[in-house]
């Protein structure tokens, strides 16, 4: 699909253009669809900041920017990626640490439900925020709620708050998921 760059060619034909290019780029480098359109969405929302330049220069000069907008975009969000899964791994060895004996590991029974433990505790926290998602990671690497808050940008009370939420909403899941297997 081309399209025929004109003065007339309206702000918004240019973005959707654009976000088609950034979509297949993205693609190329072997990104999900759901993804890459993710990752468009943000580039586009970034270039659109700058609406004029957008609409008062040739689509062709503009590439070099967007791209650069757009390799920026992949960057962050390989990057949110990879902390997601460093803190779901800190989560797993934080729950692994926290197990029984050595000799319960050999009740079959036992093993089936901690792992159902593990899966519902990566799935809650896969669900939060970033901000509760960074808040659990200093948490586990051993920070203080003053220093959390510091770093969050938070106030201590709220840091509190959203750690006594988190442990609640484990707690209760960890509960419900009890009652269910013992019926």
């Amino acid at each position: 699909m081309s399209l025929l760059v004109t003065k007339e060619t309206t702000l918004d034909a240019k973005l959707a253009h654009l976000t088609d290019i950034l979509v297949n780029y993205a693609r190329s480098k072997q990104i999900k669809p759901e993804d890459a359109r993710d990752i468009a969405q943000e580039a586009i929302k970034d270039l659109s900041k700058d609406s004029r330049r957008i609409e008062e220069t040739d689509l062709n000069e503009l590439m070099p920017w967007v791209f650069a907008v757009m390799k920026r975009e992949m960057s962050m969000f390989f990057r949110t990626k990879q902390r997601k899964k460093n803190l779901l791994d800190k989560a797993f060895a934080l729950f692994r640490s926290a197990g029984s004996s050595p000799s319960a590991f050999n009740n079959a029974e036992e093993n089936i439900l901690k792992q159902e433990r593990r899966e519902l505790i990566l799935k809650v926290l896969a669900g939060l925020g970033p901000t509760e998602q960074r808040l659990y990671e200093l948490t586990i690497d051993g920070y203080e709620s003053p220093q959390i808050a510091r770093e969050l940008g938070l106030s201590v009370l709220c840091v509190r708050k959203k750690l006594s939420r988190l442990r609640n909403l484990l707690a209760q899941k960890l509960t419900t998921r009890r009652l269910k297997f013992q019926e």
